[in-house]
Order: structure tokens, then sequence, then C-alpha cells
């Protein structure tokens, strides 16, 4: 009776072993994937936001020519009408 009962205690011992081993593996391989659908949700962010990055750089890049344009004129304008001023004072 006594090496039954021993028996019975090895055999559960090991039933449970097995699949506290097996349960360790499944909980594992579960924070494994979400660790790797974290990471590449992580790196599509980063990818958007530089992309955003980029593209908003290149508008103020684009903005910022415009405004030198636009300056340019203006001050190409005020000097045909310093011209024009001061030969209408001749005249």
């Amino acid at each position: 009776l006594k090496e039954d009962l021993h028996s019975k205690i090895q055999v559960a011992l090991k039933d449970f072993m097995m699949s506290s081993a097996s349960i360790s593996g499944e909980v594992y391989s579960s924070i494994e994937k979400e660790r790797e659908e974290c990471h590449k949700s992580a790196l599509a962010f980063r990818d958007t936001q530089m992309a955003q990055i980029t593209a908003g750089d290149g508008q103020l890049k684009q903005m910022s020519a415009a405004a030198s344009n636009a300056a340019s004129e203006l001050d190409q304008n005020a000097l045909l009408f310093d011209d024009v001023s001061s030969n209408k004072c001749i005249l």
C-alpha cells in the first residue's frame, strides 16, 4: 500500500511537472509574441512619424523658398518704385 501510494505520488508529481512546463512554455510563447507585436507597432509608429517629419520639413523648405522669393520681389518692386519716384521728381 505504501509503495502504491508512493508510485501514485510520483506519477502525479511527474504529471504536474509536465503540465507546469507546458503552461510555462505557453506563457513564455504568448509573452514573446506580444513583445514582437509591440515592437512591430512601435517601428510602424516611428516610421509614420519620420515620414510626417520629412514631409513637414519639405513643406517648410518650400514655404521658406516662397517667402524668400516674395521678399526679393518686394525688394525689386521697392527699388523700381524708388527709381520711378526719383525720375518723377527730376521731371
